[in-house]
């Protein structure tokens, strides 16, 4: 069964995606279509092999792929990593800017990632346990944002910490 958010494939008699934790019961596998309103897959894993899955940039391409996905958890370095890369990009973006004299530049930018930053600090409260409405408290949301995630499935879905080093033993055991 292919996952509609991420469209990673999955065990027929999985409940939650592997890989972002979305819950999958109700799928049709022929076409594609879930339960939630025929959704497409947007983030396909032909797409993050361009960038690959063993850097810190993967992380920021994968948010932005799964762009208005606030199902699902996110580890700390998935977060982090892409908070980090958007400050660098948006830095660059103002340079170039500047440079250009394209002052609407970097105001398109942040106008162009603000759905994917809201979505992961959402799926990031869901590591934690906590609904994603706690985004919103200004001091605790960055306290959760550096707490680990609970171990195991929660309510939002499988672990992706537990979900990573398992796919990493099944590629070892291959090779």
């Amino acid at each position: 069964m292919f996952c509609t958010r991420c469209g990673s494939n999955n065990p027929p008699s999985a409940q939650y995606c592997r890989v972002c934790g979305t819950p999958v019961a109700g799928r049709t596998v022929g076409d594609q279509t879930s339960e939630f309103a025929g959704q497409r897959s947007r983030v396909r894993p032909s797409m993050l092999k361009l960038v690959g899955t063993g850097n810190s940039f993967h992380y920021y391409v994968k948010a932005l792929l799964n762009y208005a996905n606030f199902n699902g958890r996110a580890r700390r370095s998935e977060f982090w990593y892409f908070a980090l890369f958007n400050v660098l990009i948006t830095m660059g973006v103002a340079i170039l800017g500047l440079v250009t004299r394209l002052d609407a530049l970097p105001s398109l930018y942040c106008l162009a990632v603000i759905v994917p930053g809201i979505a992961a600090a959402v799926r990031r409260m869901h590591d934690v346990g906590k609904s994603g409405w706690y985004v919103l408290i200004p001091i605790y949301n960055l306290i959760l944002g550096f707490t680990e995630g609970e171990r195991g499935t929660n309510r939002y879905g499988l672990d992706p910490k537990k979900e990573v080093n398992r796919q990493a033993a099944e590629t070892a055991g291959r090779g």
